[in-house]
């Protein structure tokens, strides 16, 4: 995405970070759809997601599950 690098930098900033030894997961979880009656009267079906990236050293592996 051709995102300036005051906002990678912000981002980076705002993003919860874990570490775990020698790295640090950032990463962000969402939720669509969780009124439970408005889900199951309809049939509409609760969506969540987790992205983000993982840092150790200079490597970054990025990653989004649904």
């Amino acid at each position: 995405m051709p995102l300036s690098n005051r906002t990678v930098l912000l981002v980076h900033r705002i993003m919860p970070a874990t570490k775990i030894g020698e790295a640090t997961i950032r990463a962000k979880t969402g939720l669509v759809g969780i009124d439970e009656k408005r889900v199951v009267e309809k049939g509409n079906v609760a969506v969540g997601w987790l992205v983000g990236w993982v840092e150790k050293g200079d490597a970054q592996t990025s990653f989004a599950l649904n």
